[in-house]
């Protein structure tokens, strides 16, 4: 795995998580108090459309498999 990898897989974990964590915290929150912090829902928004963002690009800009050069695989055969 290439530093770019490690550190486009490290972002999604990192947002996803924080995401996910936002969610159930404020869902815990709203069922102990009754109330529900707009803080952490928006931040939790924030964080999974950035977790999506972060995944998309990375399967986008994925490098595709090499292939051989056409020109190159009559040469084996000599």
């Amino acid at each position: 795995m290439s530093d770019r990898e490690s550190t486009t897989s490290s972002l999604i974990i990192l947002f996803a998580v924080t995401g996910v964590s936002c969610f159930g915290f404020s869902l815990v929150i709203k069922i102990l108090d009754g109330h529900h912090p707009e803080l952490l829902v928006w931040t939790g928004i924030v964080a999974s459309s950035l977790a999506l963002l972060t995944l998309l690009v990375s399967l986008v800009h994925r490098p595709g498999a090499k292939k051989r050069k056409p020109h190159l695989a009559g040469k084996d055969k000599n």
